[in-house]
């Protein structure tokens, strides 16, 4: 899992691996829960993915929301080659709730594509 804040950094690792899981936050966010979360997708036997957090900074805001279309913080995306499948906006209060609703989320958005989904 990476952290980064920029853009060009966030599109190049998109466009170089098919499966790509971001959770854009920000200073108010809960970091450790969010990465946990992530931490988990990294960990599945198939297929590979590759997570990312995305911290939206006070310098980076404005060009975050326009250029990416990020509507809330937190949210959190899944990119299969390069496109959008999946988009949760906010988080619960607990882990195993915001694991539970994202795994389910991935793995039907994965299913409906053919990629099969192994933990």
């Amino acid at each position: 899992m990476i952290n980064t804040s920029s853009i060009d950094e966030l599109r190049e690792v998109i466009s170089r691996f098919r499966i790509v899981l971001v959770a854009f936050i920000d200073k108010k966010s809960d970091y450790y829960n969010i990465a946990r979360v992530l931490r988990f997708f990294e960990r599945i036997r198939e297929p590979s993915i590759y997570s990312i957090i995305f911290t939206i900074t006070d310098s980076n805001r404005d060009r975050v929301l326009s250029e990416l279309g990020v509507k809330d913080i937190p949210t959190i995306r899944l990119y299969v080659d390069g496109n959008i499948v999946l988009e949760q906006y906010g988080v619960f209060d607990s882990y195993n709730s915001n694991l539970y609703a994202l795994k389910e989320g991935v793995k039907s958005v994965l299913k409906s594509r053919g990629i099969r989904f192994l933990i």
